[in-house]
């Protein structure tokens, strides 16, 4: 892999996020995350696969995903007490084998949960479909998003958007079209990512990088900040996860963003 980078950001804690210099190295970066992520379980042993499986059933109320627990709580709450309903509709990107399910049916019991996941990696969909057959799923990742019509999501529109450690694999150059497409679907967005470049500090026009200690991939660092300004949401909520719970040197942390005038989703 020959990318022209240049050190943007060492964080306080050693982490190194690096700043793209050449227009190629934003497509091989990203095309390597897709190619791991959706290749990391093919061929592997049946304990690899279970391991990884359990890996992906987290837990929102400990550990680095705690506030991503009380963020979706919070939204819950609000969301039911003004509309005087049981129900929450979800779209989920990057759903894994349903967490955020598992999640809210703990918390909520008696919610009347309509859902819609996307996700890339094909073991982790079986998963989901085995363990949660009434809500729907497919399989794919972001570009599938973007270029399916909106007429596909069959509960439009969503009380709620949701990524989980998920945007940080998608390029830069196709983040907008991310956010706008979501826009178009919800309100309300809750986001868990990595937050040290939000509003562009490292870099607000290259792409910004950086590698997880032991990962066999590299993750971006993108400028929420800008970008939810750009598609017309603003921030409520801008939380980083406590230092004592972080597992890696990348600081992570929770965005929950609404539109401005809350105007309803079309």
């Amino acid at each position: 892999m020959d990318i022209k980078v240049v050190v943007g950001l060492v964080n306080d804690r050693g982490q190194t996020y690096y700043v793209v210099q050449d227009d190629d190295g934003e497509d091989i970066l990203y095309s390597m995350n897709r190619d791991w992520w959706s290749d990391r379980l093919r061929g592997q042993s049946a304990e690899t696969v279970r391991v990884a499986i359990g890996q992906q059933t987290r837990n929102y109320d400990s550990g680095p995903k705690r506030e991503l627990g009380v963020a979706l709580n919070a939204t819950v709450r609000d969301r039911l007490a003004k509309s005087g309903k049981n129900g929450l509709s979800v779209l989920e990107i990057g759903c894994a084998n349903g967490p955020t399910i598992r999640h809210l049916t703990k918390h909520f019991p008696n919610l009347e949960l309509t859902f819609y996941g996307i996700e890339l990696n094909g073991v982790l969909v079986d998963d989901f479909r085995r363990h949660f057959p009434q809500y729907n799923v497919i399989q794919g990742g972001v570009e599938e998003f973007v270029e399916n019509d909106v007429s596909t999501f069959p509960h439009a529109p969503y009380d709620l958007f949701l990524a989980s450690g998920t945007l940080c694999m998608v390029k830069p150059n196709m983040m907008i079209e991310v956010l706008r497409k979501a826009a178009r679907l919800t309100n309300r967005f809750v986001f868990w990512e990595y937050l040290e470049n939000r509003n562009g500090q490292i870099s607000k026009d290259r792409p910004v990088f950086f590698e997880l200690e032991g990962a066999p991939h590299y993750l971006f660092a993108h400028a929420f900040e800008t970008l939810l300004k750009k598609i017309g949401f603003k921030i409520d909520v801008l939380e980083f996860t406590p230092p004592e719970s972080l597992s890696h040197g990348a600081h992570t942390g929770i965005i929950v963003a609404s539109r401005k005038g809350r105007k309803r989703a079309r």
